[in-house]
């Protein structure tokens, strides 16, 4: 009995549009650090979630540059047309330098900021630990006689 590949290509054409409408409807519906707070619970590996954060918060860096350049060409009396590839060649060799210039110092800053360094919280010690006051109390004799001693020279000890 052979088996038809049909059955198996609906199924998984449902499946694609399914996934995609559950995509639209969260990108649509939630705020930007919301999504990326639901990839993290579903599972998405973190350097995944990451990248996509990233580069959504980066491509509004990317437009703002690009737009500027583009000014800076039409005000300088550069006109693109299809026809003259060079200065679309040199527009976007020019952005491409720039937005990897620009990434190192967005990754830089991110760095000193303590992105992707794991957090070392010191020791947190339970209150009244029956030895605490007597290693206390012992601190602050032994502090007190080294005062003494420094004021007044030498002690004599009875034993």
């Amino acid at each position: 009995m052979a088996v038809s590949a049909w059955p198996i290509a609906l199924l998984l054409t449902w499946r694609l549009v399914l996934c995609l409408a559950l995509g639209v409807v969260l990108l649509e519906s939630l705020t930007f650090s919301e999504w990326v707070r639901v990839c993290r619970c579903w599972g998405l590996p973190p350097l995944l979630v990451d990248t996509l954060a990233l580069t959504y918060r980066y491509l509004f860096e990317l437009e703002s540059q690009l737009t500027q350049m583009q000014q800076a060409l039409f005000l300088r009396g550069f006109r693109l047309s299809w026809r003259r590839l060079r200065p679309w060649a040199q527009m976007i060799g020019i952005f491409l330098i720039r937005a990897e210039e620009r990434a190192q110092q967005i990754y830089l800053a991110m760095r000193l900021r303590g992105y992707g360094q794991v957090l070392h919280r010191r020791p947190q010690f339970p209150e009244g630990v029956p030895w605490s006051w007597g290693l206390t109390l012992g601190a602050g004799i032994g502090a007190g006689l080294l005062a003494t001693y420094d004021v007044l020279g030498e002690i004599q000890l009875p034993f």
